[in-house]
């Protein structure tokens, strides 16, 4: 299971000057992390996480206070095939064992315009972290009809090098370059501390 934690960033402004981020749980189902890498110079590979699960406070009049620490599971890997999977999983690459998660904490999020911004972040894989950038689109935040409450969804795209993290194994089979896509919906709700129950409310198709 994809473990997605976010904490509230700390302002350094007064707090009753500032609109308090909400919560919205992600929508496993409509959400994807998905990442291509190029083989061979034929095509390009496509690999993902799966499945999402948590949730992440986002502040709607000031995306700047917003701040989310995603842990993705290296065991949610999946590459379409069993045993390239699990090649992937092994100390070449991944090292599931030694290191069972990646992880990307935001440092600071920066404001493009109304619809895009630029995520700053360090990205872990390995027990490496690096400093890594992804763009992001705010597609729409409004009132879903099926569920009566805010959803939120966002696309989101970036660049890393897996030879910066230790993954330098078969370079003239497998690109350097790695990109990173992800889509994402997440519906308001109560923060994991406050809910009534553990459990994810189901989200309509």
């Amino acid at each position: 299971m994809i473990r997605i934690v976010a904490v509230a960033l700390l302002l350094s402004a007064s707090p009753t000057l500032q609109a308090a981020p909400e919560w919205f749980a992600i929508d496993p189902l409509h959400t994807r992390v998905l990442f291509f890498v190029e083989h061979a110079r034929f095509s390009r590979s496509l690999g993902q996480f799966r499945p999402v699960q948590g949730g992440l406070w986002f502040d709607a009049d000031d995306w700047r206070n917003s701040r989310i620490e995603i842990c993705l599971p290296v065991s949610g890997l999946d590459m379409g095939d069993a045993d390239w999977t699990r090649a992937l999983q092994r100390p070449a690459f991944f090292d599931q064992r030694a290191h069972p998660e990646v992880c990307l904490v935001s440092t600071r999020v920066e404001v493009l315009d109304g619809q895009h911004g630029r995520l700053h972040g360090d990205l872990t894989i390995r027990g490496i972290s690096r400093p890594v950038v992804f763009e992001f689109t705010v597609n729409d935040l409004r009132r879903f009809s099926l569920t009566m409450k805010r959803r939120l969804g966002v696309s989101a795209r970036g660049q890393v090098s897996r030879h910066d993290f230790g993954m330098d194994r078969y370079r003239t089979l497998i690109g350097d370059r790695v990109e990173v896509i992800i889509e994402l919906e997440a519906q308001v709700a109560d923060p994991p501390d406050v809910a009534s129950s553990g459990q994810q409310q189901e989200i309509p198709k």
